[in-house]
């Protein structure tokens, strides 16, 4: 039943500070929206749309509560002097005067109770749009969850599985259409419950929840009908779309699972925002530059694998080299901001050098030619990354003697030889093994190859 509700006394001053709050607040979010549309106006980069809808949606929004906060505040300041006077005027009506006629008191009477379910029907608009706006900000906090990682589990998921979602809602609204039509047809003229489409889908979402229909096991004319259509649709819209569906999100909350094992950069969400706020008042407090304006640089130093003092000195963006200096200290306290090492066969991306990537490009060909039945293929290629790893190996060992062997002959006073250091005349000369070894997987290559 539709009400009126009155606010005086001190309801009535703690709903004039709440609105004064939320007043705050928009204004704010005004400000913010505003700034952001007129920055990514004048900006020459281009925007994406999505971004520019983000925005327009907000300045949407903050213009909603803005009206809805205009008309309700009057009418709650006014409601308890509003009501009164209907309510007197409902009172003061002269049912037993014999001077006014019957017509005029039914006239005042309805006038009054038509003032009041005006006021009434003012308020269910009102609380029309504020339900309106606190449903799209509900939805708006849980898209902001997607701004930390260990928080987007529920967005990254849903956009993951978006695709394989709109084809399974389409699939399922489609089976159910054809379920409610083939048991309108056949049961709605016996069955209350199936007596329009619109009833049967409405009994079809139920039974996703397990209720059955009524009687469908006892049903004495409609017996194995009923029963065969129950059981048919529990069988492929709830056993099977449902199990797909769960698949789906499953399977899609592993992909952000395993994004979010790999992100270097995220810690749990209060330490970060612990960190957000002390990098905020250090910045504040020793001068660094905007995070924007330093990541628009840096961005810029694709040929860089690391940042130090004088690149950041150079930049002018620090107020100071102590500035500088206490900016470095900061970030070098996260593990994730050490400088990467660079090997003799370089770095990737990803951090694996270029001999890791090329030894895990050949493991998976392998594996492929073992699943394929061309284990011959597959031994060869381990046969040839062993003999890489072993010429490897005897390489490093080569020059590392090398290196030893000068360093001794320089602090000798008779310089000897390599001859005479190799091969001395009461050595007989032996064979290395790891000379055989590569001898062995040769002969073993060779024989594969011959095959």
């Amino acid at each position: 039943m539709d009400h009126y509700g009155i606010v005086e006394g001190a309801n009535l001053q703690s709903y004039i500070l709440i609105q004064a709050v939320s007043l705050f607040f928009v204004v704010i979010l005004l400000i913010v929206a505003v700034r952001n549309i007129v920055k990514n106006v004048c900006s020459r980069e281009e925007t994406h749309w999505l971004s520019i809808l983000d925005m327009l949606f907000d300045f949407v929004i903050a213009q909603m509560v803005l009206v809805f906060v205009a008309r309700m505040l009057p009418e709650k300041i006014a409601s308890a002097q509003s009501a009164t006077s209907i309510l007197e005027n409902l009172g003061g009506i002269p049912w037993s005067s014999s001077s006014l006629s019957l017509e005029t008191k039914m006239t005042l009477f309805f006038q009054n109770v038509e003032e009041l379910k005006t006021l009434i029907r003012r308020e269910n608009y009102n609380n029309i749009l504020c339900n309106v706006i606190v449903t799209v900000n509900l939805l708006r906090v849980i898209q902001f969850t997607s701004l930390h990682p260990r928080l987007a589990m529920l967005t990254g998921t849903v956009l993951n599985a978006l695709d394989d979602l709109w084809h399974t809602a389409v699939l399922t609204v489609l089976l159910m259409l054809l379920f409610a039509g083939l048991g309108n047809w056949r049961f709605g003229d016996r069955l209350e419950q199936f007596e329009t489409v619109e009833s049967t889908l409405l009994l079809e979402w139920e039974m996703l929840f397990g209720v059955l229909p009524t009687n469908w096991g006892y049903d004495k004319q409609l017996k194995e009908e009923l029963q065969l259509w129950t059981v048919l649709y529990l069988m492929v819209v709830f056993l099977l779309i449902l199990n797909f569906l769960l698949a789906i999100i499953v399977e899609a909350y592993m992909k952000v699972r395993e994004g979010i094992d790999v992100h270097e950069t995220e810690n749990e969400f209060f330490t970060d925002v612990y960190h957000i706020v002390d990098s905020t008042c250090r910045r504040m407090f020793y001068g660094w530059p905007a995070p924007e304006r330093l990541g628009a640089v840096v961005g810029l130093w694709t040929a860089k694998i690391s940042v130090g003092y004088i690149d950041l000195l150079d930049t002018g963006l620090f107020r100071s080299p102590d500035a500088c200096v206490s900016f470095l200290r900061f970030y070098s306290s996260f593990d994730y901001m050490e400088p990467p090492v660079v090997g003799k066969y370089g770095k990737n991306a990803d951090g694996r050098s270029l001999k890791e990537m090329l030894v895990g490009a050949i493991i998976e060909v392998a594996q492929r030619r073992e699943t394929q039945g061309r284990t011959t293929e597959a031994e060869i290629l381990k046969l040839r990354m062993l003999r890489a790893a072993v010429k490897e190996q005897v390489e490093t060992a080569k020059y590392s003697t090398d290196d030893a062997l000068s360093s001794v002959e320089s602090k000798s006073e008779v310089q000897p030889t390599r001859t005479d250091v190799d091969q001395g005349p009461l050595l007989a000369p032996r064979r290395d093994p790891v000379e055989d070894i590569l001898q062995d997987v040769d002969d073993i290559l060779n024989s594969k190859h011959n095959r």
